[in-house]
């Protein structure tokens, strides 16, 4: 897509841990991860087992917590 001058797409994986068992998941983090995605968004209430997952394929992410309306990154405190 970039050689065509188009932006990147963005992928949004809602509660993809509900849905699918953990090596699934760890398979289709991979395989999006290896691939022209702009960024990848995970929604997740499980902030350890997402970190385990994530961390375990790519060392280029950010974590990010929504909690009363707003979003803080992971470590910041209110």
């Amino acid at each position: 897509m970039g050689k065509q001058g188009l932006a990147a797409p963005t992928l949004l994986l809602d509660d993809l841990f509900d849905k699918l068992d953990p090596k699934r998941i760890e398979n289709l983090l991979s395989i999006v991860s290896d691939r022209n995605f702009g960024q990848i968004f995970l929604t997740d209430p499980d902030m350890a087992r997402t970190k385990s997952i994530v961390d375990s394929i790519t060392s280029q992410r950010a974590y990010f917590i929504a909690e009363k309306g707003a979003f803080r990154e992971d470590g910041q405190t209110e």
